[in-house]
């Protein structure tokens, strides 16, 4: 029995585009993990650096050509540039985790991680839903 079904129509909406952008923000999770460690050799500070750019660019496709392919749309630089600078300020976050561990401490590095890593993915979704592709307002 899907429960979904006995939801407004703007709240099933909301959970199908949500679901969608996690399952996106997961895959590309999986992306920069494994560019990341293949680029490791040339140094972790450069192969973090590429691994992202290359995490942002698929996230990007995916997230304007299936998460919210039913948006208009603005020009493409600027719906990119808007994605990359608020993709860089979550990459700012999650790698400020990692200044912190100065002492070893590393079950709180990983809460920390965690912990920096939820809140720039919310702002990550809060920024594509309101700020780079808004709802038109015929679906509104």
């Amino acid at each position: 029995m899907h429960l979904v079904r006995f939801l407004p129509e703007r709240s099933r909406k909301f959970l199908h585009e949500a679901l969608k952008f996690s399952i996106v923000g997961g895959l590309n999770t999986v992306v920069d993990f494994v560019v990341f460690n293949l680029l490791l050799p040339i140094g972790p500070l450069k192969a973090n650096v590429v691994s992202t750019i290359v995490a942002t660019t698929t996230s990007y496709g995916m997230n304007r050509h299936w998460t919210y392919r039913d948006r208009p749309r603005n020009a493409l630089r600027r719906e990119y540039a808007l994605f990359f600078l608020f993709n860089l300020a979550g990459f700012v976050i999650q790698s400020s985790a990692a200044t912190f561990n100065t002492a070893g401490v590393f079950a709180g590095l990983i809460t920390l991680a965690f912990v920096a890593w939820l809140f720039s993915a919310l702002m990550r979704y809060v920024e594509a839903r309101l700020l780079r592709w808004k709802p038109s307002m015929t679906s509104a």
